[in-house]
């Protein structure tokens, strides 16, 4: 079966400011919006349509709560003007964006000059901060030439069960991660030191092969009753297709190529 739908057109003056209403209109207000749709949503939203049903489940899964904020940013800013303001924070947030992107993590949302996101794999998450960290001290050199201050980034990291849902009102709601995984993580982040990589206890066993520990330290986090074991990360190592790859806050070492049958095995 084929449904057609006709609407009167009408083109004023050769104008191209679309009526409201117009399909074309419509599909621009889609593309104008999209990006603001958390991407996990949106694929969520496609898979529930082809089924039939109109409501995103709950869902109870583990995953990896990444944290990280820019250090300073608001002290940074007062002697910025408003575009200048954002266009740095554009800057700082997008390198984020992409290693997150690239190792293969979902923004959840944006917290002023911070970011949550979500990693199914823990070792991509700290492969990410650790990315994250180089690229703000490539763009600090570029900065001090410049003898503007430096941005640092700090970040906290946690893995347990969450709680994947949506909250909100029927007229506003957001599909998003809950549970004290995500609070936990928080806190983590906000003890983290300007530059570092902070992971939990619970997060270390998960990748204790591949991480380089710098020091270990309790921690009593606000609104926890019981202490913190967290990791202060020094470098990660993990596999890039045969090459086994070091990282640290600073750079990148690159071992030598390994056979063939070895190219799948995780620990370096």
């Amino acid at each position: 079966f084929v449904d057609t739908t006709w609407q009167m057109v009408t083109r004023v003056e050769n104008r191209r400011q679309l009526s409201e209403g117009f399909l074309d209109s419509n599909v621009l207000v889609s593309q104008i919006i999209r990006p603001y749709i958390h991407p996990q949503a949106l694929e969520k939203a496609r898979e529930i349509a082809r089924k039939g049903d109109v409501h995103l489940p709950d869902e109870v899964k583990e995953a990896t709560i990444f944290f990280s904020d820019l250090v300073d940013f608001t002290r940074h800013s007062e002697s910025l003007s408003p575009e200048e303001v954002i266009s740095l924070l554009n800057i700082a947030i997008g390198i984020c964006v992409r290693s997150i992107d690239k190792n293969h993590g979902n923004v959840d949302k944006f917290l002023g000059d911070g970011i949550m996101a979500i990693f199914p794999d823990p070792l991509e998450a700290v492969v990410a901060a650790f990315e994250i960290q180089q690229q703000f001290s490539q763009l600090n050199e570029f900065r001090e030439l410049q003898e503007q201050p430096s941005i640092r980034a700090r970040t906290g990291i946690h893995t347990g069960s969450v709680v994947i849902g949506s909250v909100g009102t029927k007229e506003r709601r957001d599909w998003t991660v809950i549970g004290d995984v995500v609070n936990t993580a928080a806190r983590i982040e906000q003890y983290a030191e300007p530059g570092s990589v902070v992971i939990s206890a619970q997060t270390y066993q998960r990748i204790s092969d591949h991480v380089q520990v710098e020091r270990s330290e309790t921690i009593q986090a606000k609104g926890k009753s019981d202490e913190l074991n967290v990791y202060f990360l020094d470098s990660v190592r993990f596999m890039k297709g045969r090459l086994p790859v070091t990282m640290t806050r600073d750079g990148m070492r690159v071992g030598r190529i390994l056979p063939t049958e070895s190219k799948h095995n995780s620990p370096v």
